[in-house]
């Protein structure tokens, strides 16, 4: 993963001055805390097609020297970029990949089967520092079923934080299983619904059967 640092500073480095390098960096975590996590970077339209060649050649490379990476390219909102892609088995598989690019995360199996996670954000690079041109970074951490967080914004099970890299940050948040209830719940609630229907249904057929009003061909 050090290697897509490399490519944000690349970015930054043919990009003209003012220009915004956008990267969203997602986090999927599932029920058995496997998961992926996607990366997407982006400029603006423009600033893309100046450099989508050389950009597209580094991507190539990337891909055929990370194993397990999956590159795709990103047109969205005026955007143009590249989504890279890495699956991970457990949450222990997930804090390496992050480690690769100086991130900790750390995490606690609690007692009462939450799971509660700390991920540490160093400091930006100086090498950075005093470009004009500038970097929009989201994360975005979704889990089966969100307990506590320090999130900027919370959709759901859907976490979200802008990211300042001009000091350390350090986020936090708790999740539990994703229950089975809603789901069946919401799966009985369409069967009493089509029940209720199909009851309706038969009570007027036999009310036109009483009136003799059937249609021929429906008996």
């Amino acid at each position: 993963m050090r290697k897509i640092q490399i490519l944000v500073l690349t970015m930054l480095l043919v990009m003209l001055s003012g220009c915004t390098v956008y990267i969203d960096q997602e986090i999927e975590i599932e029920n058995n805390n496997s998961g992926e996590i996607i990366y997407t970077v982006a400029l603006d339209d423009e600033m893309f097609d100046t450099v989508e060649g050389f950009l597209s050649e580094s991507m190539d490379e990337l891909e055929e020297e990370n194993e397990g990476l999956q590159v795709e390219e990103y047109d969205e909102d005026g955007k143009k970029g590249f989504t890279l892609t890495y699956e991970f088995e457990d949450l222990d598989d997930l804090a390496q990949l992050l480690a690769d690019d100086d991130i900790v995360l750390t995490y606690t199996e609690n007692d009462d089967e939450t799971v509660s996670v700390e991920i540490v954000y160093p400091e930006g690079e100086e090498s950075t520092e005093g470009m004009e041109s500038t970097v929009e970074y989201t994360i975005t951490i979704k889990v089966p079923n969100e307990k506590s967080n320090n999130a900027d914004e919370v959709k759901r099970n859907t976490l979200t934080w802008e990211f300042d890299d001009s000091e350390e940050t350090t986020l936090e948040f708790t999740y539990g299983q994703r229950s089975p209830v809603g789901l069946i719940l919401l799966i009985a609630g369409i069967l009493l619904v089509s029940a209720g229907l199909g009851y309706g249904g038969y009570k007027v057929y036999k009310s036109l059967i009483k009136d003799d009003q059937v249609p021929s061909g429906i008996e």
